[in-house]
């Protein structure tokens, strides 16, 4: 018979935890390392059930205002969302997970943009990340519940449910193309969820329109996703900082170091329950279609891109520590992992991560 359990801590993520600690951490360091006399402009404002900030420290060309740069800032966030969200019923992502098997379902460029990539990490990950595992999650009671945070009595699933549950699941069972940008299931009860893809998307958009109004050194976080260009002062490079798991008594881990870069952390510790005695985390591993076992409580990438840094931690995460410190290696990905050993935490990188962060610091041109 399923067994009764306390879910101890709920949110509405689904394959990547949410990052507002990561995104608190961040502001933290940034501000605290802001020379004195450094004249520097902050934009901040809520997206995707989270919030944005860009700090740059440059000047906008004489056409831009302050304003009007936030407001053009919005509209492109608010456009993403509106295509990409598994929460606004309007949303393309939302309509097509409504729509019937094997028809073509038009979305924007953005859309399919995302899903190629997406489908693009999975099969280089193996199929450790995987956007249509949404009914895996909800079967293990981890889905969107409103945003709200309760304590509630949960079943844990059979075997025949999770078998049931996986013939819904996976991206082979995905569609997509470019001319026109459509979307197409094989089998009904498929869905997708770009929730440990889109903020890195958007992050990136975000840097991409400050470089198109002339701005070279600015960072930009959505949810603890980071975005930097540049550096905030001539001695000085962006400041960012991970933080250790609550496990650890929460506490900073390491400031990294970040120029013309993104980092994106995945965690296991924001949504689990624990059952006799076993930690079950909200990171659900597609193949075999339940939470993952092993002791890795986060993964942290670098990448040029953030899109790929927020999918490569939950990739990783997935994998755990040493399929994905492995994985990782072999495939040059800049890499942290943060090991549970015990009551401590235990630190395991990437080569490319040790020559990432041991980069040597580049002189601000003040003429930028």
């Amino acid at each position: 018979m399923p067994s009764r359990v306390a879910l101890r801590q709920a949110n509405p993520s689904t394959m990547s935890a949410h990052r507002w600690h990561l995104a608190l951490m961040v502001l933290l360091v940034a501000h605290a390392h802001c020379p004195a006399g450094l004249t520097a402009t902050t934009l901040t404002g809520p997206t995707m059930g989270t919030r944005w900030t860009v700090k740059f420290t440059d000047q906008l060309p004489p056409e831009r205002s302050v304003a009007s740069l936030r407001q053009a800032i919005v509209h492109r966030l608010d456009e993403i969302n509106t295509q990409m969200s598994t929460y606004l019923e309007s949303s393309e992502v939302t309509k097509f997970n409504a729509a019937a098997r094997g028809k073509w379902f038009g979305v924007s460029r953005s859309t399919a943009e995302v899903v190629t990539r997406a489908l693009e990490i999975g099969a280089t990950t193996g199929g450790a990340f995987d956007i249509t595992v949404g009914p895996l999650v909800r079967l293990w009671n981890f889905g969107t519940d409103g945003g709200v945070a309760v304590a509630k009595n949960i079943t844990l699933p059979d075997e025949r449910a999770i078998t049931s549950a996986l013939a819904q699941v996976g991206q082979q069972r995905l569609l997509v193309q470019t001319n026109p940008p459509a979307l197409k299931k094989a089998v009904c009860g498929l869905e997708v969820d770009l929730s440990a893809i889109a903020k890195g998307f958007a992050t990136d958009q975000v840097g991409q329109l400050l470089q198109e109004e002339g701005l070279n050194h600015f960072l930009v976080e959505i949810g603890g996703e980071v975005v930097a260009r540049g550096q905030p002062a001539s001695d000085r490079l962006w400041q960012i900082a991970i933080e250790s798991p609550p496990e650890a008594k929460r506490r900073l881990h390491k400031v990294v170091p970040l120029e013309n870069s993104a980092l994106a952390t995945s965690g296991d510790y924001r949504n689990f329950f624990v059952h006799e005695g076993k930690h079950y985390s909200h990171i659900i591993d597609p193949q075999t279609g339940r939470p993952v076992g092993h002791k890795l409580a986060t993964v942290s990438v670098l990448h040029k891109s953030c899109l790929y840094a927020d999918a490569f931690a939950t990739g990783l995460l997935v994998m755990g520590d040493h399929k994905g410190v492995a994985w990782a290696t072999k495939n040059n990905i800049a890499a942290l992992f943060l090991v549970r050993s015990g009551d401590r935490i235990q630190e395991q990188v990437t080569p490319a991560w040790k020559q990432a962060t041991q980069a040597p610091l580049k002189k601000r041109d003040s003429s930028q």
